[in-house]
C-alpha cells in the first residue's frame, strides 16, 4: 500500500505546489481523500488511472478539498466504466455533486452512488474498513480512520534460497501446507509472513487541541494529520480551526503514536524546505520525545515532486 500525496499545502495552489490531496494505492484499486483543483492531472502524471478509483472521501466542503472533485468524477465516466464508484462525504456533498452536473449539463453513471456521513459511521471499501470522526473545524469536517486486513502469505522466495524447487509443490506450500521434498521437510510455518493491519487516521482540517481522540490511544499506527502554522500563530489554529507543530506533538503523545505525515501547510511558509514547520518538527523530535519512541517523521511532501509513503 501506497499513500501519494497530491500536495500539501493549504488554501490554495501556489508556484511551490498543489493543495492538500492524497490517493492510498492498492494493489487493484484506488481510493481518493479529497479532491484539489488539480487532482486528475496530478494523477495522470503519477500514472495512477482514475477508472481504478472505488471510493472518494471527502473530508468537508472548502474549495482547497472538493474543487476538482466533479470535474474527476465527469470525467471517469466518460468512459464506459463498469467498477463502482461510492462517493463518501459530509452532508451536502450531494447538493453539490448535483448542483455542478446540472449547470454544466454533466452526466454520471448507475454505478456511481453518494453516501453522506456523520461522525461514527462506518463503512467499508472492499476489505478496508473506515470509520468517519468527527473534526474540530469553522465547517462541517470528518476525519477518516482507516483499517486494513491482517493477511498471512508465503515468502516464496525465502523458500527458493532454501533449496524449495520449482515446480507444481509451489502452490501446497502457498496454501500452507507442510512440503516433503526428498529427505527434508519445508514447514510452511517456517515462510509464513504477515502484511496489512495498518491503522491510519486521518486528521484534516482540525484544530488537534479541541479534537477529542482518546478514543484511539494505542490504536494509530499512522497519523496523517494537517499542520497548517508554527507555533507562533496558535491565534490563527483557533480563528479558523487549525493546528500547529505543539498540537501534533500532543496528539502524538495523546494516542501513543510513533509515526506522522504532516500535510496542509499554509502557504505563507513558501516552499517546504523553507518553512518554520520543519524546523520546529525536527527539533521537537529531539527534545521532546527524549527517553520515548521517536516519530518515524517524514519530511513535508513537495508537491510537484509527488511525494508518496509506502506502507508495509
Amino acid at each position: 500500500m501506497k499513500l501519494h500525496f497530491l500536495g500539501t499545502h493549504a488554501g490554495f495552489p501556489s508556484k511551490f505546489g498543489a493543495t492538500s490531496g492524497l490517493v492510498i494505492e492498492f494493489p487493484s484499486r484506488l481510493i481518493l481523500i479529497d479532491a484539489p483543483e488539480n487532482s486528475q492531472q496530478i494523477m495522470a502524471q503519477l500514472q495512477l488511472s482514475i477508472q481504478k478509483l472505488s471510493a472518494i472521501l471527502i473530508t468537508h466542503m472548502h474549495m482547497d478539498h472538493v474543487a476538482g472533485l466533479v470535474p474527476l468524477l465527469q470525467s471517469a465516466f466518460v468512459r464506459d466504466r463498469t467498477m463502482t464508484l461510492t462517493l463518501y462525504g459530509p452532508p451536502g456533498i450531494t447538493e453539490y455533486v448535483n448542483t455542478i452536473n446540472k449547470l454544466t449539463a454533466g452526466e454520471m453513471s448507475p454505478n456511481f452512488k453518494i453516501v453522506e456521513v456523520s461522525p461514527g459511521f462506518e463503512f467499508a471499501v472492499n476489505d478496508i474498513q473506515f470509520t468517519a470522526v468527527k473534526m474540530s473545524h469553522v465547517v462541517e469536517c470528518n476525519g477518516y480512520y482507516m483499517r486494513t486486513p491482517l493477511k498471512k502469505l508465503i515468502n516464496l522466495k525465502k523458500a527458493r534460497e532454501d533449496g524449495f524447487p520449482f515446480g507444481l509443490e509451489a502452490q501446497k506450500l502457498k496454501n500452507f501446507e507442510d512440503v516433503q521434498i526428498n529427505d527434508r521437510l519445508f514447514k510452511a510455518a517456517d515462510y509464513t509472513e504477515t502484511e496489512g493491519g495498518n491503522r491510519i487516521l486521518f486528521t484534516y482540517d482540525t484544530n488537534l487541541k479541541s479534537t477529542d481522540l482518546k478514543q484511539f490511544k494505542g490504536l494509530v499506527d499512522l497519523l496523517v494529520t494537517e499542520c497548517s502554522f508554527a507555533d507562533d500563530k496558535l491565534e490563527n489554529c483557533t480563528e479558523y480551526g487549525h493546528s500547529c507543530v505543539c498540537m501534533v506533538i500532543d496528539t502524538l503523545k495523546e494516542i501513543e503514536c510513533k509515526q506522522v505525515v504532516v500535510t496542509h501547510v499554509s502557504q505563507r511558509y513558501g516552499a517546504p524546505t523553507e518553512h518554520p514547520v520543519q524546523k520546529e518538527l525536527e527539533f521537537k523530535k529531539r527534545s521532546e520525545f527524549i527517553g520515548s519512541p521517536v516519530p518515524d517523521w517524514v519530511d513535508m511532501l513537495e508537491a510537484r515532486s509527488h511525494g508518496w509513503v509506502e506502507i508495509k
